[in-house]
């Protein structure tokens, strides 16, 4: 019971293959979809089963997790028993249709075993005015006074009250309820010598007890179950070599025609939507050095469905993208380049979750095609009615957006605008490669600061329709934070023109100075310790020091946007870079040099006497020595590699759906390395569903009810590639 495939996920169906387990109808026919329940049949089934439980009470944690794995939110309604059925309209749709349960004498089975099980179902239990007609003379009940249905009793026949007498005993209200019945009966066979007995469905020949229909050429029961489980071996033989047949990955390489921009990742994964080669309804996007978990896609997925009670089926909502978090498994002891970002991926991410605006990142992430695609293409209609030579880039800059280097953040924003909901996972699904020397890490940096500047350009948050006040503001916020550097620049220079000038950049350092700065100092910092609560003090010390330490990119970054130079895309490298790299650090190395220059000169002047206001000479050192301590980190890493025993792999793990696992999908990638994998959508989802209709073991009815139930005929993993 257990692997029956529930209908809507929520109830069993009206008629089963026992061989199989599939839904059929009465006459034996496959409906993979169902064809309802009966609230009869489910009381049957909860009164055997309380039985079961009372009289061996071993059995009554396997027998409660059947009966509350079940859902129940329409069966029972408003202390009424209904039962569901489905019809075929004119249009060929299939059309769910729940109604009271109204047929006497099954109404009160059924809502006594529901009873037994602690369900308020009075309206449906036995009592009340019931309508009579007189058959024998003897006023026979027909069907319960009720004004919740306008359907009608067509019979009244004696096993439900047999049944009900058997399995529960005659109570008063059941045995007035059930003697006109048979005094009717008796008093047809006083006037008739003709036994009355009636039923649904009667047997009219022997045998009148029913075991086992043996062919002929099975001579006893243990020959037939024989030949029923091999029987049942082959055809699951055969759906095991149907699973290791699909199609699962597919090599997709983008054109690169000459004198046509490419638009490196974005256009890589545009032309994968628009080429006609997937049809899948989510893409999951990996870099191409990351290895998810087995369930990466059974915890992100259910994001994308919201349960509809009313017709007990999983609909598709607002939400264009689910964002993960992110990690790296080569990352040594102390994280020497500051990769981890557990402070964004922590409370920065579900901060902007709580506001609709968590940020996509690129990686560790599932989106919806139709979002892309149809803000995608709002975009690009824009972009072609100002210069329509951009046609020919059309499946290029259709879904993704092309509009700058850091084309993730720019396409959630775009997203986001358009009335798309965000939403972000708070769970390490997907692990990668973090760049290994400074050379890479500053690459990184800047393609970074410079893409999102990019968007602020061209894409200014605050003018932007479509996004809420508190959208705006978290946009904006992330791009001005990359004006940073020249705030910096003004705070570690200040010591060293004073050491040099006397000129200092504050006139008061008295009562009035302590008053406004640390006020304002203190709550910074108490504000900062309680976001950064549970994240490392080291990691959020490493920020601070490359916060600080970067300011020569930042300033870069803003320059180069501002003054209008090319930017290109660059795959920032994975493989380790050799050498000693002191041009990339030389304005760091001289505001140090001249900060330790102009503290030898201020003691200088100290020790020959020529030296006004020490005291402010001895706090401007204080400042300089703790920007100097920030920047340093740099310094050391100028040489510094990751040293760590992996090799770069290609790696791909489709564990089967019979181990009770979901496919994982990674690979490694160098610069030339172009992939593109598609995962079929009935094989990943199989498991999901199969867990969601409370089957635990088996693949088979999974696969038949995944296949049923997801509208897509596979999901599209892509890979980051250049």
């Amino acid at each position: 019971m257990t692997k029956l495939p529930l209908f809507a996920r929520e109830l069993p169906s009206r008629g089963y293959d026992t061989r199989s387990l599939q839904s059929v109808d009465y006459g034996g026919n496959p409906i993979p979809e169902g064809n309802g329940w009966s609230a009869l049949d489910l009381g049957r089934m909860l009164a055997a089963l309380y039985n079961l439980k009372t009289c061996h009470p071993e059995y009554t944690a396997a027998v409660d997790k059947i009966v509350l794995d079940w859902s129940y939110l329409h069966v029972v309604r408003e202390g009424i028993l209904s039962s569901a059925t489905v019809t075929k309209e004119e249009d060929g749709r299939s059309l769910t249709r729940v109604n009271p349960e109204t047929r006497l004498g099954y109404e009160e089975y059924a809502s006594r075993a529901f009873q037994l099980w602690g369900f308020n179902v009075e309206r449906s239990a036995v009592g009340g005015e019931y309508q009579t007609a007189s058959v024998e003379g003897v006023k026979v009940p027909l069907q319960r006074r009720r004004t919740d249905t306008k359907s009608k009793n067509q019979y009244t026949v004696s096993n439900p009250f047999l049944l009900y007498a058997l399995e529960f005993g005659l109570d008063p209200k059941m045995r007035s309820l059930f003697e006109p019945i048979f005094q009717a009966q008796a008093e047809r066979y006083r006037r008739t010598s003709i036994l009355t007995a009636s039923a649904t469905t009667l047997i009219d020949r022997k045998p009148y007890t029913f075991i086992l229909w043996l062919p002929p050429n099975h001579q006893s029961i243990s020959e037939r179950l024989i030949t029923e489980k091999k029987a049942l071996e082959k055809t699951i033989r055969k759906k095991e070599l149907e699973l290791l047949e699909l199609s699962r990955f597919r090599y997709i390489a983008r054109p690169k025609t000459p004198g046509i921009a490419h638009h490196a990742k974005a256009g890589n994964i545009n032309y994968a939507i628009f080429s006609g080669e997937t049809a899948g309804n989510f893409i999951v996007t990996l870099d191409g050095d990351h290895i998810p978990k087995p369930n990466f896609i059974k915890r992100v997925l259910p994001y994308f469905y919201t349960y509809n009670l009313l017709t007990g089926q999983y609909d598709q909502n607002q939400i264009a993208f689910v964002q993960t978090r992110q990690d790296f498994y080569n990352i040594p002891p102390g994280d020497p380049f500051g990769h981890r970002a557990n402070l964004f991926y922590g409370p920065l991410q579900q901060g902007k979750d709580g506001m609709n605006a968590a940020f996509y990142t690129g990686t560790n992430a599932i989106l919806r095609r139709e979002a892309l695609v149809s803000v995608g293409l709002q975009n690009f209609a824009d972009e072609f009615a100002k210069d329509e030579k951009r046609l020919d880039e059309f499946n290029l800059v259709g879904g993704v957006s092309s509009n700058s280097i850091t084309e993730d953040m720019n396409t959630a924003m775009r997203l986001h605008s358009a009335g798309w909901k965000s939403i972000y996972h708070n769970e390490l699904l997907a692990e990668g490669l973090a760049p290994d020397d400074l050379s890479s890490t500053l690459k990184q940096r800047l393609r970074w600061a410079q893409g999102t500047i990019q968007v602020l350009v061209r894409e200014n948050p605050l003018t932007k329709s479509g996004l809420t006040f508190w959208q705006r503001l978290q946009y904006f916020k992330t791009m001005y934070s990359y004006f940073s550097g020249f705030a910096t620049l003004v705070f570690i220079s200040c010591p060293i023109i004073y050491f040099f000038t006397d000129i200092v950049p504050v006139k008061t350092y008295g009562p009035d100075f302590a008053i406004h700065f640390f006020p304002a100092f203190i709550i910074n910092r108490l504000t900062f310790l309680a976001v950064i609560w549970g994240i490392p003090a080291s990691e959020v010390w490493r920020s601070e020091q490359y916060a600080i330490a970067l300011f020569p990119l930042l300033i870069q970054a803003v320059w180069s946007v501002f003054t209008g130079q090319k930017i290109n895309f660059q795959v920032t490298p994975k493989q380790r870079q050799s050498g000693i790299y002191l041009r990339l650090v030389w304005p760091q190395l001289a505001v140090f040099i001249l900060t330790i220059l102009g503290m030898l000169w201020s003691l200088y002047r100290f020790a020959i006497g020529h030296l006004n206001y020490p005291e402010v000479h001895l706090l401007n050192c204080a400042w300089a020595i703790y920007c100097r301590r920030l920047s340093t980190q740099l310094f050391g890493n100028l040489q510094k590699r990751f040293k760590s025993d992996f090799e770069p792999k290609f790696f791909v793990d489709i564990t089967s759906v019979v181990e009770e696992k979901v496919a994982a999908i990674g690979c490694y990638e160098s610069e030339s390395n172009k992939v593109f994998m598609q995962l079929d959508a009935i094989l990943v989802v199989s498991r999901f569903w199969a867990r969601e209709l409370g089957q635990k073991d088996g693949y088979f009815e999974a696969f038949e009810i995944s296949r049923q139930c997801v509208d897509a005929s596979f999901f599209t993993a892509i890979a980051n590639s250049h």
